[in-house]
Order: structure tokens, then C-alpha cells, then sequence
């Protein structure tokens, strides 16, 4: 059985990273907790796949610190998500 990353009809090349990255954490106030045996290995899975270049293996190399549940988005306002940081995003061209 093929794997849908390595099928090439089966990837999305265009597809970017919007939400909030491992080194906007402690910018926003959020605290890492520990990473999972199965985190780990998605994220050296990530590091393997040609699409990683140098900005998403900088991220990773961060997350290896900790990751940050969507809970821990309750102490910021959906609102600021949606109206202010992920807009001011997306006009910045801050994603990967």
C-alpha cells in the first residue's frame, strides 16, 4: 500500500503553515509540556519528508523543547485568533 506522502497525487505542495509556531509560544504566553513517544516520531517523520527546509526544521527543533495543547489557546481570545493574529499573518506572509 502506498502511503499518501509518498504519492504525489495524494500531497498538497501548496499547503502552508498558518497557525501559531513553536517559537511564537512564549511570545503568546504558553507554557510547553512534555512531548509523547508518538509526537517524537511525527515530528522526525516531518524532518525526513523533502518539503522540510530550513525555516519548518528550525520549528521542529523547537517543538522537540515541548509542545502546547489547543487548550491552552482558552487564555487567548478566539477573537484575537481570528481577527488580529491570524490576519496579520497571512498580510505578512508569516508562514511556512
Amino acid at each position: 500500500m502506498v502511503r499518501s506522502r509518498e504519492h504525489r497525487d495524494m500531497v498538497c505542495p501548496g499547503a502552508r503553515w498558518i497557525g501559531i509556531h513553536p517559537s511564537e509560544f512564549s511570545a503568546l504566553g504558553m507554557s510547553p509540556i512534555a512531548l509523547t513517544r508518538a509526537d517524537i516520531s511525527r515530528i522526525r517523520s516531518l524532518e525526513g519528508r523533502s518539503y522540510c527546509d530550513e525555516k519548518l526544521s528550525e520549528e521542529l527543533k523547537i517543538l522537540k523543547k515541548g509542545k502546547v495543547e489547543i487548550e491552552a489557546l482558552a487564555s487567548l481570545s478566539y477573537r484575537f485568533l481570528t481577527m488580529v493574529y491570524l490576519p496579520r499573518k497571512i498580510n505578512a506572509n508569516e508562514y511556512l
